[in-house]
C-alpha cells in the first residue's frame, strides 16, 4: 500500500514541514490583510472628516442674503445687531396702542412704520420709506391698554414720529429664531 502522508512514515516529515510553511504564511498573511484594514478605515474616517468639515465651511459662507426692494431702505433685520448701531441709526420708541400693531409683534421683527398726523394739519396718513427693526416691547402704565415699543432705524424716524399724533406698526419681516 501506497504511503498517503498520514500517520508515521517516511514521507510524513515532508508533509508536516509544508504544512507548517504555509500556516506560517497563511498567518501573516492574516495579520497583513487585517493592518489593512485598518489603515483603510483611518483613511475613509479622515476623508469623511474633512468632507464634513468642508462642507460646514461653505454652509457658513454661503448664508443666503436678502436684499430689499429698489424702493426701499432696508435696516438690517438681524436680532444678533442689538449691541450697536450704524452711523445715522437710533433708537426710538413709540407708543402705540391696542389694535395699532399685531399682538404677535416680537423682539427682531422687522416692521413698517405708519404715521397718522394731528387734526391739526392736512396730512394724510403715510407710510415711513425706511424699515425699522423692533428691539423690545413694554406696557405703559399700569392698564397695559398701550405698549411702548423701541425700535432701530434710522434716525430720521425719530423725527417723523415725533411729528405724528398716531403710530400704527405693521410687520414687514419675522425674525427667525
Amino acid at each position: 500500500m501506497a504511503d498517503i502522508g498520514f500517520g508515521s512514515g517516511p514521507h510524513t516529515s515532508g508533509i508536516d514541514d509544508r504544512l507548517a510553511g504555509l500556516r506560517a504564511t497563511s498567518g501573516a498573511t492574516v495579520t497583513s490583510s487585517r493592518k489593512m484594514r485598518v489603515e483603510l478605515f483611518m483613511g475613509l474616517l479622515i476623508v469623511l472628516f474633512s468632507f464634513l468639515l468642508v462642507l460646514m465651511l461653505v454652509n457658513q459662507k454661503s448664508a443666503p442674503s436678502t436684499t430689499p426692494a429698489p424702493n426701499e431702505t432696508s435696516v438690517a433685520s438681524t436680532p444678533e445687531r442689538v449691541d450697536g448701531l450704524l452711523d445715522g441709526e437710533a433708537y426710538v420708541s413709540v407708543s402705540v396702542g391696542a389694535g395699532e400693531y399685531p399682538p404677535e409683534m416680537k423682539e427682531g421683527d422687522t416692521v413698517r412704520v405708519v404715521v397718522v398726523p394731528s387734526m391739526n394739519t392736512d396730512g394724510i396718513a403715510r407710510s415711513v420709506k425706511e424699515l425699522a427693526v423692533v428691539r423690545s416691547i413694554g406696557k405703559a402704565g399700569d392698564l397695559g391698554i398701550e405698549s411702548v415699543v423701541t425700535l432701530q432705524g434710522p434716525e430720521s424716524l425719530a423725527v417723523d414720529i415725533a411729528d405724528a399724533e398716531k403710530v400704527q406698526l405693521s410687520i414687514v419681516g419675522v425674525a427667525v429664531r
